[in-house]
């Protein structure tokens, strides 16, 4: 109980800690939305006067290209916080010299990054949300009300991608600056991972590639939920579904055990208090 209490403690503190830097930096969030939203209505656009916004995609069939787009690139930027949740944070500790702090602190630096990534998490979910409404109250763009199913199918993508995260926030302990591999990760993720245009059009080299990485399978399957408004049988009992839960799993493995790893070196040597 008093465990379960503690991390509840925890989870309160980091909550409320978010909420004050969105209140202190909230033109910054606005600043933001407005940039993003600006990004994918240079892409409706496009893509209506390229094919009046409707395209073959592959196993998909059918479907609304714009809204697909919307779905995959609300992804993406889902991605981008998960991915950097733990390098960022400790780049930044590391930069402002207080990084040893959260090694300091009563709750082992494993649990508070997953507190920590959960909390993130839960406020990146209100600024899609307010991005998707943005969008589609704009651009005529339909989603199906199905948002308790692709909940689910996020929290599945979120762990293998927080577990790619974890192996470069221990990448980020030994070596402070791994910023332009981070960048190159995440950027690759909006062509490789059916965010933007489908599988089918990757050589298949890439589209082998693509099967493995922790996003791709639940960008697909949020877009058959939303856009294609498939029936949830077909989707979370498919082969996609088991392959996002695998590579979920072994994502999350390889992410905790490589920072466990990384951790125990930078300790060894002396890393945490290099800035």
């Amino acid at each position: 109980m008093g465990r379960m209490s503690e991390l509840s403690n925890l989870a309160k503190a980091e909550m409320y800690r978010e909420y004050l830097f969105a209140k202190r930096y909230s033109v910054e969030v606005g600043v933001r939305l407005f940039t993003v939203y600006a990004f994918f209505l240079v892409l409706f656009l496009v893509s209506k006067s390229l094919g009046g916004g409707v395209e073959r995609l592959g196993a998909l069939g059918m479907m609304n290209l714009s809204a697909y787009q919307l779905v995959g690139f609300a992804m993406w930027l889902f991605s981008l916080m998960a991915l950097g949740v733990v390098s960022d944070d400790i780049a930044y500790g590391s930069q402002m010299g207080v990084l040893e702090a959260v090694w300091l602190m009563p709750h082992a630096p494993l649990t508070m990054l997953c507190v920590r990534a959960l909390i993130k998490g839960f406020y990146e979910l209100l600024f899609l949300a307010l991005f998707i409404g943005l969008g589609m109250a704009t651009t005529g763009i339909r989603l199906a009300p199905r948002v308790l199913p692709a909940l689910v199918i996020l929290a599945v993508t979120l762990t293998g991608l927080f577990g790619l995260g974890l192996l470069f926030g221990g990448l980020a302990l030994m070596y402070k600056r791994i910023g332009p591999v981070t960048s190159i990760v995440r950027t690759s993720f909006l062509f490789l991972t059916g965010a933007l245009v489908p599988l089918d059009v990757l050589p298949k080299a890439l589209k082998t590639l693509a099967l493995f990485l922790p996003m791709t399978d639940g960008v697909a399957l949020i877009q058959r939920l939303l856009v294609n408004n498939t029936p949830l049988q077909d989707v979370f009992l498919s082969v996609g579904m088991l392959r996002c839960l695998a590579n979920a799993l072994i994502y999350l493995t390889v992410g905790v055990f490589a920072f466990w790893h990384f951790e125990r070196k930078a300790r060894k040597e002396g890393l945490l208090a290099v800035y």
